[in-house]
């Protein structure tokens, strides 16, 4: 079991929205061994620095966001993509911290998987989009600035419809 950040306290002391459901997936993660960091605002739990889940409180749901959930095995149907353009990762999705107690095996059992998909070295391949993002704009200072959003993204492994 690995132990709580305590600089992440703040975060889940000061949650609005799901706060009972963060707690309760907090617990769940901290059980499989992750290091849990706070990264794009949200905890994230990662291996050897690598991210492999975070916790997304949304407006009608509470999430986990693999990282690399395309790679998962899903017999159960519970990961969801979270945008038709996310090539990687995948949501679970809770709307109650009793929902989540009740799934607590199969949600370790989910994130010891994505552990040993990151493990692997497995990547996602991702699909090549006909829709260029960066050369598409017609002003110079327009691409300039694209590319500066997305410097950071790329250096995370992140894609720009992955954030």
């Amino acid at each position: 079991m690995s132990q709580a950040n305590p600089a992440l306290d703040p975060w889940f002391a000061r949650a609005k929205q799901w706060p009972a459901e963060t707690a309760e997936l907090r617990e769940i993660l901290l059980e499989c061994d992750l290091a849990e960091e706070l990264k794009w605002g949200k905890p994230t739990y990662t291996l050897d620095g690598a991210n492999i889940v975070l916790i997304m409180p949304l407006k009608e749901t509470c999430g986990l966001l693999f990282i690399k959930g395309a790679l998962l095995k899903d017999p159960k149907g519970l990961l969801i993509q979270p945008t038709e353009n996310s090539q990687a990762q995948r949501q679970m999705r809770f709307t109650s911290a009793a929902g989540i107690a009740k799934m607590k095996a199969t949600i370790r059992s989910y994130v010891r998987q994505a552990i040993e998909v990151e493990k692997s070295g497995a990547k996602v391949e991702f699909q090549k989009s006909s829709d260029l993002y960066f050369t598409g704009a017609k002003l110079p200072t327009t691409r300039e600035a694209r590319v500066e959003k997305a410097i950071p993204l790329i250096l995370d492994g992140m894609g720009l419809e992955d954030r």
